[in-house]
């Protein structure tokens, strides 16, 4: 067992943290003003950026504060998705998912927001395909009444990706797993 307080630049212990402390005693070796990978990109992170304008629900875009969108293809068609870390579940409105051709099935579900009466949800789109910057996979949408927002992103799909969102630099970092 190594004693990480007395190693200097050790990060702890395992075969993750050996390769990372493999790479921090290759970086203690570097030349000063040597060039070398930050940690986002040793653990394969991809970046999507922020998109500047936000829909306002009339066809119309304004800039969001405070608010995160990314552009994102859904069953192949461009979106722009609104990142919500307060949100447990991903949602896509009944016209939205119409507009990407996406398949609903269910219903009976309810959806209970903050400050709001529970609303019955519309259905479920399973395994729909996603693109967001490099990444691709299959998630899993609940169809919601939403009355400015047409995708939503939030917990599920954070987790399902090892996400990091990072407000301050309008991004959203996917760890690959």
């Amino acid at each position: 067992m190594t004693d990480v307080s007395s190693t200097k630049g050790r990060i702890g212990q395992g075969i993750a943290h050996d390769k990372l402390n493999a790479l921090v005693e290759e970086n203690e070796e570097l030349e000063e003003g040597a060039v070398h990978m930050g940690s986002l990109q040793i653990l394969n992170a991809l970046h999507a950026k922020a998109v500047a304008k936000v829909p306002t629900g009339e066809g119309q875009a304004s800039t969001g504060k405070g608010l995160l969108y990314v552009e994102a293809k859904l069953n192949g068609k461009p979106a722009q998705v609104m990142v919500d870390t307060g949100a447990t579940h991903n949602f896509v409105t009944m016209e939205e998912a119409k507009r990407l051709g996406l398949k609903v099935v269910g219903g009976g579900r309810w959806l209970k927001s903050v400050n709001t009466n529970a609303k019955p949800l519309q259905g479920a789109a399973r395994q729909v395909e996603m693109c967001l910057g490099l990444w691709r996979g299959l998630v899993d949408f609940s169809v919601a009444p939403m009355d400015e927002f047409k995708v939503v992103i939030g917990l599920d799909f954070l987790r399902q990706v090892n996400a990091l969102v990072s407000p301050y630099s309008n991004a959203v970092h996917i760890m690959e797993k």
